[in-house]
């Protein structure tokens, strides 16, 4: 009840601050010009999609109790995701995997994860030091590593310890659910993430169970 009653409370003050800007941008369209007008309407539009955004993250914390574990082929899993999921950006994600990797892992959590991660990575990415994020697979003695990887600034070492917590967040616009919703689905699936700290950029790491 406790954790229910903290994510309401961090929903609700989420919502508050999107929601006083739409408030805010309705009440000045009136005797506004036309140039105005459009300003305002595209401001309403992206505080919308950001509650929105919001809301999706939230119910997709509800829908973890639909857990169904299977095989999974990553050559194939990530190939339907960049076809699928990430089309728009596959140009900016190179995938190294060397050899045939099953891990176990529900394909609707291991969808929701990974491109969580990935989009994440291609907002902070550097372009100037790389083109594209990487995905890398690693094959542990107990288990399976899977790496997501960009060259922007990294992250904060006074930022680290919190970073899957719910509603923290680095970005204005940040809703500070994504990753706090990864942690909770690698969880599920007995798998686990962690951050990585790297030279230049930040690296995402899930660990897996490995399908022999």
């Amino acid at each position: 009840l406790k954790l229910v009653g903290e994510i309401a409370a961090g929903v609700a003050h989420e919502i508050r601050n999107p929601l006083a800007s739409v408030l805010q941008a309705n009440s000045l369209i009136p005797g506004s010009n036309e140039e105005k007008i459009d300003r305002y309407c595209a401001m309403i539009k992206k505080q919308c999609n950001r509650i929105d955004g919001i809301v999706q993250s939230t119910l997709n914390m509800a829908r973890i109790k639909e857990f169904n574990p299977a095989p999974l082929d990553l050559h194939s899993a990530f190939e339907n995701l960049l076809n699928e999921d990430v089309a728009d950006v596959r140009a900016k994600i190179s995938v190294n995997i060397q050899e045939k990797v099953n891990v176990l892992f529900d394909e609707a959590h291991f969808k929701q994860v990974f491109i969580n991660l990935i989009r994440n990575a291609i907002r902070h990415n550097n372009e100037e030091v790389s083109n594209t994020i990487q995905i890398k697979v690693s094959d542990l003695s107990d288990g399976v590593a899977i790496d997501v990887v960009d060259f922007g600034g990294g992250v904060r070492e006074g930022q680290i310890e919190n970073l899957f917590e719910a509603f923290f967040t680095t970005e204005i616009d940040g809703t500070g659910l994504g990753l706090h919703l990864c942690k909770n689905l690698c969880e599920t699936n007995h798998a686990k993430i962690e951050y990585i700290k790297i030279e230049t950029g930040a690296c995402f790491r899930v660990k897996c169970r490995k399908f022999n």
